[in-house]
């Protein structure tokens, strides 16, 4: 709960971040990490909310619930490496506008990027064989679960869910307050 905090910089040797390592830090803006940081613990950077520029660590394997929660980054590329993106690991991030994902992610968790109002673009390593997206719609590669709906799945006031989803993850069309027509297919 440092408030005048403003930059970090882990040195490299370190590897874990602990649980709420900085969290609620309200005036921190960048973190420099080094490439032996292995594991961000649970709310770690929790509600940094200048929180703008953080490189993660090539070396990262873990990143915590509620990790990077409401903070201003904007773009963020998951380290190869990376299996599971937790619970509401970028939820609040709302400047967040870009998420790159590695061919080793596995699993991204329901609530992982909620009320991300301005994610626009998601970006799959073309060697991932857990994920695609397609026509704006963040899903497994069987086609059979919506993980993120983006902004080009809408078309003015109507969303048509594509046939073959099964499922839909929780919020994800809460922040579509425009939609006024939705088509749900008999799968």
């Amino acid at each position: 709960n440092n408030k005048t905090l403003e930059k970090v910089i882990i040195q490299d040797g370190v590897e874990i971040i602990e649980d709420s390592a900085f969290k609620e830090c309200s005036n921190l803006a960048i973190v420099e990490m080094a490439d032996s940081v292995t594991k961000l613990g649970d709310l770690s950077f929790y509600y940094d909310k200048k929180l703008s520029n953080i490189n993660l660590s090539k070396g990262l394997k873990n990143i915590g619930k509620f990790g990077l929660h409401f903070t201003l980054i904007e773009e963020i590329e998951i380290p190869e490496g990376i299996k599971r993106i937790e619970d509401n690991t970028f939820s609040g991030c709302e400047k967040l506008k870009k998420a790159v994902f590695p061919s080793s992610l596995e699993i991204i968790t329901n609530n992982a990027f909620n009320n991300c109002n301005n994610l626009t673009n998601i970006e799959i390593d073309k060697n991932n064989k857990n994920f695609t997206v397609k026509a704006g719609i963040l899903m497994d590669k069987a086609e059979s679960e919506m993980l993120i709906i983006l902004p080009s799945a809408i078309n003015e006031d109507t969303f048509v869910i594509p046939d073959g989803i099964t499922k839909a993850s929780s919020n994800q069309l809460r922040r579509y307050s425009q939609i006024k027509n939705i088509t749900i297919p008999s799968s």
